[in-house]
């Protein structure tokens, strides 16, 4: 399911039906007042008011609108924020974020067992290394995943994004470290288990 998020997204609206039907329902006193200068323009072209009359009533309605219109807009942003998925506009393009930057983790993953369990490389510079680039690349997969879902702005943007480093910098050092103690473990039960294996053979043999 995770690995098809980038496609889920594709039966999902582009447009959030809730926010599109309150949209609609503020266009409706806008649309109100166009009809009130579509019949203001009827009664000067057929003479029932004079011209002064239409200009000063026209121009009432023209700023009526104007002030309406920019209600609107403050109420639809209010209305698409308190809509938002993690902070973005819909679930569509919420799963686009999030799909596209979980991919990053699988690949961090497929590297550590390739280098990890089957690389194998022996102490020195080329393990040690080896270690930073998989501390990196799993300090930027976890970085863009916590960006997706990370909206708060109560501080500076540069202390989010600091703090979101440091931390991923953080697990993904424990995280390593945690898959090379895990093959410690596992190599040195296995040769318990040879040694074991080998020593109650003797046993048998000798008895």
């Amino acid at each position: 399911m995770i690995a098809a998020a980038p496609l889920i997204h594709i039966y999902l609206p582009k447009s959030n039906p809730e926010v599109v039907a309150y949209s609609k329902t503020l266009d409706i006193k806008v649309e109100a007042i166009d009809e009130s200068i579509s019949a203001l323009r009827e009664d000067y072209n057929s003479y029932k008011i004079s011209a002064e009359e239409y200009i000063v009533a026209n121009d009432k309605l023209l700023a009526a609108k104007q002030e309406q219109i920019d209600i609107n807009d403050e109420l639809y942003d209010i209305k698409v924020d308190e809509s938002r998925v993690f902070g973005f506009k819909t679930l569509r393009v919420f799963l686009v974020a999030f799909g596209i930057r979980i991919v990053y983790l699988f690949l961090s993953i497929a590297i550590s067992i390739i280098i990890i369990l089957l690389v194998k490389p022996p102490k020195g510079l080329l393990k040690n290394s080896l270690v930073v680039f998989q501390t990196f690349c799993y300090s930027i997969s976890l970085y863009e995943i916590v960006w997706v879902f990370w909206n708060a702005q109560d501080y500076p943007i540069k202390t989010y994004w600091w703090a979101i480093l440091v931390a991923t910098t953080l697990v993904a050092t424990a995280l390593v470290w945690f898959l090379m103690w895990y093959k410690f473990k596992v190599e040195r039960l296995e040769l318990i288990s040879k040694n074991l294996i080998a020593f109650t053979y003797k046993i048998e043999k000798v008895g």
